[in-house]
């Protein structure tokens, strides 16, 4: 996890100015330099493998632009959040990528750790993970056809394409997966229609 570069407890972002332990002055210091230090984050996010990461595009408000005393509140919180937020550095990203990883490895069979393809297939899973998501289908069955397809040689693109049937094809996909070896390391989509229909 990355560390904290909060000066203040987190309640303190929160209630101090309203309740005056914290003056204005010592509010515009502490915006000031938290801003500086997520922007070095963002820096750091932004030349990583987490360049796409909402964070790393994310338009922080410099202290100049901020015109009242409630904005600067609603701002300083803001960064407060930020400061502490797991999804805002390369540490916080990468623990969060091992514990999804991990906690995937449910799905493993055969000796073959789901969190291995994971991890190598890190961006083209979160593609597909969110494309189904949005195509509103399950996310357990989800994570098991794609381990299946990854097994066949399938691409995430190839297999969001038609999710639908190798979600309903599960079992044979597993099938020409298994045989999948002696077929060939990289199989396209009708080949393996192909297989599923003719075994």
């Amino acid at each position: 996890m990355a560390k904290d570069i909060l000066k203040y407890p987190g309640w303190m972002y929160a209630y101090g100015i309203a309740s005056g332990q914290l003056s204005m002055k010592e509010a515009r210091v502490e915006y000031q330099r938290v801003y500086h230090a997520l922007r070095e984050r963002q820096r750091r996010l932004q030349q990583s493998e987490f360049a796409s990461t909402p964070f790393a595009k994310k338009t922080l408000t410099p202290l100049s632009k901020i015109k009242s005393e409630r904005q600067l509140i609603e701002q300083l919180q803001s960064m407060a959040g930020y400061a502490r937020g797991r999804m805002t550095s390369i540490s916080g990203l990468r623990e969060y990528r091992k514990d999804v990883a991990d906690a995937l490895d449910q799905y493993g069979e055969g000796g073959k750790s789901f969190s291995d393809m994971t991890r190598a297939n890190w961006n083209e899973f979160g593609a597909y993970m969110k494309r189904i998501h949005k195509a509103h289908f399950d996310s357990e069955r989800a994570v098991a056809v794609f381990r299946l397809a990854k097994d066949a040689g399938m691409t995430g693109a190839s297999l969001y394409k038609d999710y639908s049937y190798w979600r309903d094809h599960a079992e044979d996909l597993e099938r020409y997966a298994a045989s999948g070896r002696a077929l060939g390391s990289r199989a396209s989509s009708s080949r393996i229609r192909d297989y599923i229909a003719t075994h």
